[in-house]
């Protein structure tokens, strides 16, 4: 996986849920398919609750999206290139600088 760039489900769903026309659906469907995908199996949905539980611990709540997409990262030794800074409160999430 290094060195190339992977998408998850829930990625391509909220980048879907956020365009406004038909044209920009199709341009971001377009530009996402030729990346790779990762699935969420049922052994990483049971996975997901360690991020969840190490934020909790800090007083947080962050959205189950973004412990899912954490739970991948971590399962698969990825980093993540985000602006969301909460990610920065899991502790063994890797963060892509850019």
């Amino acid at each position: 996986m290094k060195n190339s760039v992977w998408v998850c489900g829930v990625v391509l769903f909220e980048l879907v849920q956020g365009v406004r026309t038909e044209d920009e659906k199709t341009k971001v469907l377009d530009a996402l398919s030729n990346l790779s995908y990762v699935e969420m199996t049922k052994d990483l949905w049971q996975k997901a609750e360690e991020p969840s539980a190490s934020v909790k611990k800090k007083g947080l709540n962050l959205p189950l999206s973004d412990i899912f997409i954490a739970a991948l990262a971590i399962e698969h030794n990825l980093q993540i290139f985000t602006l969301d800074k909460h990610f920065e409160q899991i502790p063994t999430v890797k963060i892509y600088k850019f």
